[in-house]
C-alpha cells in the first residue's frame, strides 16, 4: 500500500518544499538571486517528475491507483515545457 502512495506523498512533500524556496526568495530580486531559484525549482521538478513516472508504471496495473497519474503527470510535463519556452 504505501509503494503505492510513495509517488503521492513524494509529490506531496516536493511541493511543500517548491513552496518554501519561493516564499525564502520572495525578496530577493537580483539577476542571480532569480536564476538560482529557477534552477532549484527546475530540480525540484524534474525529481517530481521522476516519481510520477515511478508511480505510472508502479500503478499501471492497477486501474484504480492509476486514475490520479494522467493529471499529475500531464501538469509536470507541461510545467517542464514553460521552464524552457
Amino acid at each position: 500500500m504505501f509503494v503505492h502512495a510513495l509517488d503521492d506523498y513524494a509529490i506531496l512533500a516536493i511541493s511543500i518544499v517548491a513552496l518554501l524556496v519561493m516564499g525564502a526568495m520572495w525578496k530577493k530580486q537580483s539577476l542571480a538571486a532569480l536564476r538560482k531559484q529557477h534552477k532549484i525549482l527546475l530540480v525540484l521538478l524534474i525529481v517530481a517528475l521522476v516519481f510520477q513516472l515511478y508511480g505510472f508504471i508502479a500503478e499501471s496495473n492497477d486501474p484504480t491507483d492509476l486514475g490520479n497519474e494522467f493529471p499529475s503527470l500531464t501538469i509536470l510535463v507541461l510545467m517542464l515545457i514553460n521552464k524552457f519556452i
